[in-house]
């Protein structure tokens, strides 16, 4: 997605803002989703490796290893088909979704930290399941000028970042919230993920 505004520039010159947003080819899904603060996600699966490296042979060997006692776990079914999508209850699809294994949560680290450890959770399986779909964005703020000489345009990049989990709808909201510059900004183009 492109926005462009016309402003004036720090020297009070007639410029072009525009504000790209595209997909963030450079995420890392390290400290996000199913990878969040907090949770132990033990998985079994053929194809993929989702959550913690382990050396469990079945899911109740899990379960006997983060007991009831300590540990909150979250049943983790996963749908593949063309994408994968997580859930905490079951797609009720045999072909293409099943239990693929168990969210764990330490009860002293909840009791520390969380208000509402489902609610967690729920958040942490919703940002899996954006990144999953692709939807993470990076957006460049870049000034535009032409030069008077030969007409060239002349870009500078004013400032870039990545990261913005969710549709492009939110996402340009979360970012038009940080550069207020671009809230009344014409969109030039447009696409939809």
């Amino acid at each position: 997605m492109i926005l462009e505004i016309k402003t004036k520039n720090e020297k009070q010159k007639q410029v072009t803002r525009r504000l790209t947003i595209e997909p963030d080819e450079m995420f890392d899904n390290e400290d996000y989703g199913l990878y969040s603060e907090g949770l132990i996600v033990i998985t079994f699966h053929r194809h993929y490796r989702i959550g913690q490296k382990h050396n469990f042979e079945k899911l109740e060997d899990a379960l006997k290893f983060y007991p009831e006692e300590k540990f909150y776990n979250f049943p983790l079914y996963m749908y593949d088909h063309s994408n994968l999508t997580f859930s905490l209850t079951s797609f009720n699809d045999n072909w293409d979704s099943g239990l693929v294994g168990c969210i764990f949560i330490d009860k002293k680290w909840a009791k520390q930290n969380l208000t509402d450890v489902e609610v967690y959770v729920n958040h942490c399986i919703k940002i899996q399941n954006y990144i999953e779909c692709g939807a993470v964005y990076f957006f460049k703020d870049e000034e535009v000028t032409i030069c008077n000489c030969c007409g060239h345009k002349i870009i500078k990049q004013l400032d870039s970042c990545g990261g913005y989990i969710g549709f492009i709808e939110e996402v340009m909201e979360q970012i038009i919230e940080e550069i207020p510059i671009y809230e009344n900004a014409k969109i030039i183009m447009k696409t939809y993920l």
